[in-house]
């Protein structure tokens, strides 16, 4: 099987994104509660999401909070 394309999943990129940037850390946390909150979107779309956004982290594209 080839190498993996991403490199292993770890907090520290996450750590270092929130510590460079805090201010857009926390607007994209509001943003994310806004967006999954009742009614703000579909069930579909929500469950979409998710899926992507799963898929991320295990790819290591995010820290998983």
């Amino acid at each position: 099987m080839a190498a993996s394309l991403y490199p292993p999943s770890s907090r520290e990129p996450a750590e270092k994104r929130r510590a460079l940037a805090p201010d857009i850390e926390n607007a994209f946390q509001a943003f994310s509660q806004k967006v999954f909150a009742d009614s703000a979107l579909s069930k579909k779309t929500k469950r979409w999401k998710r899926r992507e956004w799963q898929s991320n982290l295990k790819r290591g594209s995010g820290d998983g909070d």
